[in-house]
């Protein structure tokens, strides 16, 4: 899950993001970073494609679960790990 991400996101939704972000934060999601709940937004409930409303974009947004999003981004970082090379774990594992 490194680097940013590269969705594109409407203003006003990002604020919407962030409200949920801090909510999700305090329940115990307290590393989950801006990117991921995008990533997961996007890849979970638009995966097919975003909904042409705000209102359901943000009723997406603030229904998500804590249990969605770990579930999402575990399935997500075996799928990154499988097709990663060994030397992308170099600095895990003690590399060059």
């Amino acid at each position: 899950m490194k680097g940013k991400t590269s969705r594109p996101l409407d203003p006003s939704l990002r604020v919407a993001m962030e409200v949920q972000l801090m909510k999700l934060q305090r329940d115990g999601l307290a590393r989950l970073t801006l990117d991921q709940l995008i990533d997961t937004i996007y890849g979970l409930r638009w995966k097919k494609e975003q909904p042409k409303s705000i209102s359901a974009c943000v009723n997406d947004i603030v229904t998500i679960t804590s249990d969605e999003i770990v579930i999402y981004l575990t399935q997500k970082a075996i799928i990154d790990g499988y097709s990663s090379k060994l030397s992308d774990f170099e600095d895990l594992i003690g590399g060059k």
